[in-house]
């Protein structure tokens, strides 16, 4: 489902739930008045697109997916975010140079990484 359709189909819920609450208003206000069965009902139409919305945009499946993240993939992140960081601006510019000329060997890319990796862990 794309994020347009998500965007309309949320849309469409929170405002039928905003006409629901307006008819609500409107009946307290032609009988005795707001009462607290008014407040229970409109509180109860506030839970069921809270509810709704989180299945329409997979609230869950997100957090499940973040959570699911293993640590090795996490090490492996922080560990090239931090030999890019220690590169100097010559060095990413000649980084970017091969990259652009796809001159970069995969292999000789993870042994660097490795003695990296050995590196930092003798520190």
């Amino acid at each position: 489902m794309s994020n347009k359709n998500r965007t309309e189909i949320t849309a469409a819920v929170w405002g039928s739930i905003a006409f629901a609450l307006f008819g609500l208003f409107l009946s307290g206000l032609g009988n005795a008045g707001l009462t607290v069965i008014h407040l229970v009902i409109a509180l109860a139409l506030l839970i069921v697109p809270l509810v709704t919305t989180a299945f329409i945009w997979d609230w869950g499946r997100a957090f499940a997916v973040n959570q699911g993240e293993s640590t090795a993939e996490k090490v492996k992140r922080d560990r090239l975010e931090e030999v890019l960081r220690n590169l100097s601006n010559a060095e990413l510019q000649a980084l970017k140079e091969r990259f652009r000329n796809n001159e970069i060997d995969d292999e000789m890319l993870y042994n660097y990484l490795s003695e990296e990796e050995i590196a930092n862990a003798q520190n």
